[in-house]
């Protein structure tokens, strides 16, 4: 949907929300497309760089990607709710994938992040579990070992 450079096109991740909308997270917007085929509408639009969403049961969208942490989206009122980093590191997380299930988990997978399990309360807080024996390690001299 975007025009200003061939990487904003790069398509990473697709869900589908509950309502019938086809989600779409490129390298640099989040786009829902209806069912009529009609023009996309784009949400935050070159805020990020997305590889991965979700669409939660109530229709609001979980993203991240390089260097993002996690954004919780509510496109009816435009509202974001960023966090940063699930491990409460000084730097912003890369997601790479997120996974939900049925009884309201949402699993992330990241670089430099264990693999995390996180219930979304009802208030916005996180309840966080890790598994740090899972966790992708790199540094700037290459692979240093992972488990």
């Amino acid at each position: 949907p975007n025009a200003e450079s061939p990487s904003d096109n790069f398509v990473y991740d697709l869900d589908y929300s509950p309502d019938g909308h086809l989600w779409v997270a490129f390298n640099q917007t989040l786009a829902r497309f209806d069912a009529k085929g009609e023009e996309p509408q784009l949400f935050m639009d070159h805020k990020s760089r997305f590889l991965t969403l979700k669409v939660m049961s109530d229709s609001t969208v979980l993203a991240g990607g390089y260097g993002t942490g996690l954004c919780h989206f509510d496109p009816r009122t435009g509202e974001e709710q960023w966090y940063p980093s699930l491990t409460d590191a000084p730097v912003k997380d890369n997601i790479y994938d997120l996974h939900h299930t049925s009884d309201n988990d949402l699993w992330v997978a990241g670089l430099n992040l264990p693999l995390t399990k996180l219930h979304i309360l009802p208030d916005g807080t996180l309840q966080k579990t890790y598994y740090n024996e899972l966790t992708q390690v790199f540094d700037q001299q290459g692979y240093t070992g992972g488990r």
